[in-house]
């Protein structure tokens, strides 16, 4: 029994030990890589924003804002939605359709191969460009819908 505690005390002084080694490691490493020189720097640019967020009122960062932002004029582009409409023709009868909605810019050229999605009920479709390859975003939403052609 008195054996069994004398093993039992040499490995928890030697358990200590290893630990007091991890220890002196990793204090030796977080020094020598700059850890607490991050956490300075941190602090330092954490007090210079809490300070011009308290300026914010009296206009010194207001101006700076100001002249970074662009304003927009009449002669930009106006944002827009826009659908795509994928109708699945097998022997000119439609079998299927699917519709999807995505956003651009009035003036944008879609090329509508680039939207073409040739896969429908895991059966493969040729795209048929019907009458446009291309469609050109107008302001109005409700007059940009791309409809798109498939044939099997």
């Amino acid at each position: 029994m008195r054996n069994n505690k004398a093993i039992t005390l040499i490995a928890l002084i030697i358990t200590i030990i290893v630990m007091l080694i991890l220890v002196a490691v990793t204090v030796k490493t977080a020094v020598n890589s700059g850890l607490f020189g991050y956490a300075k720097n941190a602090t330092g640019e954490w007090s210079r924003a809490q300070e011009e967020e308290k300026n914010l009122g009296n206009g010194k960062i207001i101006d700076d804002i100001m002249n970074e932002i662009e304003i927009p004029n009449a002669t930009e582009k106006i944002g827009t939605r826009y659908e795509v409409i994928h109708e699945y023709f097998i022997n000119g009868v439609l079998t299927g359709s699917m519709e999807s909605s995505a956003f651009g810019f009035s003036g944008d050229v879609i090329d509508c191969k680039s939207l073409s999605h040739n896969i429908y009920m895991n059966r493969e479709f040729n795209y048929s460009p019907n009458n446009t390859e291309f469609f050109v975003l107008k302001d109005k939403p409700e007059e940009n819908v791309i409809v798109l052609k498939y044939e099997r």
